[in-house]
């Protein structure tokens, strides 16, 4: 199965992840097709600064600004910092709130984030974010908007397979603007541009293409439990 891009022309869109360069490593293909016809948001929940051996507030301010050069070159026309703590992403309801007041604000038909049920991802601020992200559409739902149909990436479940190999040259743009990051490859930028091009080479086998992005969708469009949220969950976020 194949995404099917052209439906979101003129169309909001919001990703929502944990780090900068999140976006970039799992999906920046699809984002980038996406952004030729739809509007495209981005959330970034927090601001990196542990990952790295230069000062918090230093790489806090460095991360920032790689993260919106990646946007640009992926053609996000906005993005939200949250400002909560690296490493310390808990699905509770103070993010919960901040997750639906983006959502509210950016009113997206499409939603894409972490697949928080990859039992093989060990990274807690990727899990507990797409687990909250996910727990954040009831309240959404009683809010009044309603979210047509999630993508979740990193997942071991992929039912939609997208063909990035058109703007492969972007995905590695994106991802060479997050620098500060290519310390935590073993070989540095060599070992992440190898990286991103096996898994995403892996995936396109699947589908005939080059390169893939995967994911997991989810089609929220004729959902009704939403609307049968309990008093528990509209007091939690009244």
């Amino acid at each position: 199965m194949k995404v099917q891009i052209g439906k979101y022309k003129n169309k909001r869109v919001l990703a929502v992840v944990a780090h900068p360069d999140d976006l970039e490593f799992y999906a920046a293909g699809t984002i980038s097709i996406l952004s030729r016809s739809s509007r495209v948001h981005l959330a970034v929940v927090t601001n990196g600064e542990n990952g790295g051996s230069m000062g918090k507030e230093k790489l806090k301010a460095l991360r920032r600004r790689e993260q919106r050069k990646a946007a640009k070159v992926l053609g996000i026309k906005e993005v939200v910092l949250l400002n909560f703590r690296d490493t310390q992403v808990v699905n509770v309801p103070n993010l919960r709130r901040r997750l639906v007041e983006v959502i509210i604000v950016f009113k997206p038909e499409m939603l894409i984030t972490f697949d928080p049920a990859n039992e093989h991802e060990l990274h807690p601020d990727h899990r507990n974010l797409g687990q909250a992200v996910i727990d954040s559409l009831i309240a959404v739902d009683v809010r009044g908007w309603k979210v047509g149909e999630v993508l979740l990436f990193n997942t071991l479940r992929p039912n939609v397979f997208v063909d990035v190999s058109s703007v492969w040259n972007l995905v590695m743009d994106s991802n060479r603007a997050h620098k500060s990051q290519f310390s935590e490859f073993n070989g540095g930028w060599e070992e992440k541009r190898r990286i991103l091009e096996e898994k995403a080479a892996i995936l396109g086998s699947k589908r005939g293409a080059k390169y893939a992005e995967a994911f997991r969708r989810i089609d929220l469009s004729s959902r009704t439990y939403i609307t049968q949220a309990n008093e528990s969950i509209r007091e939690e976020f009244d």
